[in-house]
């Protein structure tokens, strides 16, 4: 089965609607019955991923969050596809992944 990892760099404090965005994409994820996600803060660090809306955001100026989302590819496509289609404008990385099991009986 192929997977895709989609990483996104946030500020803690960004939105959708009442939720807070990392929130949000957490709950897209396990909608989509993603494999993984997590959101963990980001110590320190930049980003600057080509989107033409953005400026480089410093990641120590405010409090910045690491989303990760593991999943098929068909559900990356369509969690990509949902974020869309809700007015999001984000930037990203799509990387493809390997899940390993360890210590599972065969």
């Amino acid at each position: 089965m192929h997977h895709q990892l989609l990483r996104f760099y946030l500020r803690r404090t960004e939105r959708h609607g009442s939720l807070l965005l990392y929130e949000w994409l957490l709950q897209l994820a396990r909608r989509h019955s993603a494999s993984a996600a997590s959101a963990l803060p980001a110590l320190a660090g930049f980003a600057h991923l080509g989107n033409p809306q953005t400026h480089t955001t410093d990641l120590g100026s405010d409090q910045a969050v690491v989303v990760d989302i593991a999943a098929r590819e068909e559900v990356v496509t369509m969690l990509l596809a949902d974020i869309e289609a809700a007015g999001v404008r984000l930037s990203c990385l799509r990387m493809p992944v390997e899940i390993v099991h360890i210590g599972t009986k065969s």
